[in-house]
């Protein structure tokens, strides 16, 4: 007797299925059923499309404009079936409430997909590109200018924003969620200011394994933040270690094999070997000369001189971006291991400003922001 044969898929490999798509047509998915609604919307879902979305990584440009934010997605790998490699670009307008105020927009940093910086309102903000949501934080009640960082409990699985003052005064911290709100934390180190210099300098705002680390340049110390356990610990330099206050040199605080990084345009990383014993080894690798590289067009790459340094990849290639100048523009990605160099050429990019902050590893991150904070 013969049977019809079913087109019926089962409910775990449907949702297998749908964790491995892109984030768009995950979203667009959900309107097929209130089912498939339901289960793209879990707490395992979400952590199911994040391990998934790890491996398409992309580079994310944030560029400022007056009354909004310009967010470009640029994947770290050429489009092999084309000649420029398409940009995902999207803006946010940003939340005013009130006349305008003496904010920078400074994008504080980048973990997981989500955003954290400050508006024209000096407000903290956090942004999830992927889904086109915000939300606009309580106010800390904190003195301005503040210094806001997220950072990411992996074991409780929480997403936590450290806010600091440029005076001495307490941090605060608030967990993303429901019915949640500031609380202080203890104090910076002994005997440390948090500003005190003339520069009030921060660098960074790292989180790797659950910790979150800045450089406070007046200092020469790297501080860090338990997430999980909300303390601070502070990471002594030597002064023979590096120097970094040399006029025209490029430094970023950055992850090398999942350790925290320090690394210096003109050819020095720096690893944290022992975040115990504090120690660190150096390392030392060869710059490209980038305006010898070829080109897939007859335009000369805009890289006379370095270009902007961008961070290390996942893949631990270190990146660096081209000028935007209003045409299609490159990335360069150096092995510094295989001493190799690639580029991508990237389009969409006109009328852009040349001013950007950027972020390698950005993945696509399906939490929702409508419920945080809210009573």
């Amino acid at each position: 007797m013969k049977t019809k044969s079913s087109s019926w898929i089962p409910l775990d490999v449907m949702i297998e299925i749908l964790s491995r798509l892109p984030a768009k047509s995950v979203v667009r998915f959900r309107c097929v059923s209130k089912l498939w609604s339901a289960v793209t919307t879990t707490p395992d879902f979400i952590k199911s499309f994040h391990t998934h979305s790890s491996a398409r990584p992309s580079l994310l440009l944030v560029m400022k404009e007056e009354d909004k934010r310009v967010f470009f997605s640029l994947p770290h790998h050429q489009d092999p079936a084309r000649r420029y490699t398409r940009v995902d670009k999207y803006q946010m307008m940003l939340p005013t409430k009130g006349p305008k105020l003496v904010g920078t927009g400074k994008v504080f940093s980048s973990i997981r997909g989500l955003i954290c910086f400050e508006d024209v309102n000096l407000q903290v903000v956090i942004w999830n590109p992927t889904l086109r949501q915000h939300v606009v934080l309580p106010d800390p009640k904190l003195s301005r200018p503040l210094i806001s960082l997220l950072g990411y409990d992996p074991i409780d699985d929480k997403y936590k924003v450290l806010c600091m003052s440029g005076r001495r005064e307490n941090p605060r911290v608030l967990t993303l969620g429901t019915q949640e709100s500031w609380r202080m934390t203890e104090p910076f180190s002994p005997g440390l200011h948090w500003y005190g210099g003339k520069n009030r300098r921060v660098i960074g705002g790292i989180c790797l394994n659950g910790i979150i680390y800045f450089f406070k340049q007046d200092y020469h110390i790297v501080e860090s933040f338990d997430v999980r356990s909300e303390k601070f610990k502070e990471i002594r330099i030597r002064d023979d270690v590096f120097h970094p206050y040399k006029v025209g040199e490029q430094y970023i605080i950055t992850s090398y094999h999942g350790r925290l990084a320090w690394l210096c345009c003109t050819g020095g990383i720096w690893v944290l070997t022992d975040p115990e014993k504090q120690e660190w080894s150096k390392g030392l690798y060869s710059l490209p000369e980038f305006y010898r590289l070829p080109r897939i067009d007859d335009d000369p790459y805009n890289c006379i001189y370095l270009p902007p340094l961008c961070g290390v990849t996942d893949s631990e290639e270190i990146t660096f971006m081209e000028i935007p100048r209003g045409r299609p523009i490159n990335a360069f990605y150096h092995d510094f291991k295989k001493k190799t160099t690639r580029w991508v050429s990237y389009e969409g990019f006109a009328d852009c400003d040349c001013r950007f902050d950027s972020f390698p590893n950005h993945i696509e991150n399906l939490m929702s922001l409508k419920n945080i904070c809210l009573p």
